[in-house]
């Protein structure tokens, strides 16, 4: 179920081993058979495939009112009708402490290069025979955002077509200096640990990817947050994976 395979992922993010902070990456002389599970997690948690970054929150203004702080510019203009700032989704709990709106945050937030070979195989080795959005890898990149805590904006519905939306309008995948892409759709499920979101994008869209510097920039509620990734770096058994 696609519900099982967000809770296995968001529970690789929250697992901490000295393995991951010795930095160790012996994992990567290893084929796919020998790797431990403290190569599975460094390669979910810590590599060119995954890693943690900050959350940024920023004010916005109460929708019922008009007044109060004013919105703060986001990282790119809003799609969206009105200018209005794009927004992401609530849910139950989530980690962190409050933020300038009230609602509780996430210091930081791990991102994933989820369509990689290399990931896939990693989860299988952790005993994950379907990690979230294999079954859309071979045609999309895909990035998972885990941990994104409850953010209050009054949505309940990770299906609802306007959360999608937000959500959507809300990132863009930045390739080198030359181009950028909002995703072709999302997925997003709620977690005891929070949301984890997955942005798809077409490989026919994106296009091969050299040894440009790829850039995930997105909005979710008041939180923001980035992640580049080197793709000259994203290399396994000789080969590009991503």
């Amino acid at each position: 179920m696609m519900t099982h395979a967000f809770a296995r992922l968001a529970i690789c993010f929250f697992v901490v081993t000295a393995a991951l902070e010795a930095g160790d990456d012996s994992w990567q002389k290893k084929p796919a058979d020998q790797w431990s599970q403290d190569d599975v997690r460094l390669l979910l948690n810590d590599s060119p495939w995954a890693k943690r970054v900050k959350v940024r929150y920023i004010e916005v203004a109460s929708p019922r009112t008009g007044g109060g702080t004013q919105p703060t510019p986001g990282p790119f203009p809003s799609p969206s009708p009105g200018g209005t700032p794009p927004i992401g989704i609530p849910g139950g709990r989530g980690p962190g402490s409050q933020g300038p709106t009230g609602v509780k945050t996430a210091s930081e937030v791990l991102v994933r290069w989820q369509s990689a070979s290399v990931v896939r195989q990693a989860f299988k080795k952790a005993g994950i025979q379907q990690a979230a959005g294999s079954d859309l890898a071979e045609e999309n990149y895909l990035i998972a955002v885990v941990g994104m805590p409850d953010l209050g904006t009054g949505f309940e519905d990770a299906d609802d077509s306007q959360v999608k939306t937000r959500l959507r309008d809300g990132a863009r995948l930045f390739v080198g200096n030359k181009r950028s892409l909002i995703p072709a759709r999302v997925r997003a499920e709620m977690l005891d640990d929070g949301w984890t979101i997955l942005y798809i994008f077409p490989r026919s869209e994106v296009g091969p990817l050299g040894d440009e510097k790829v850039k995930l920039l997105a909005r979710v509620g008041p939180a923001q947050f980035s992640a580049e990734f080197k793709t000259k770096d994203m290399d396994f058994g000789g080969k590009p994976d991503l």
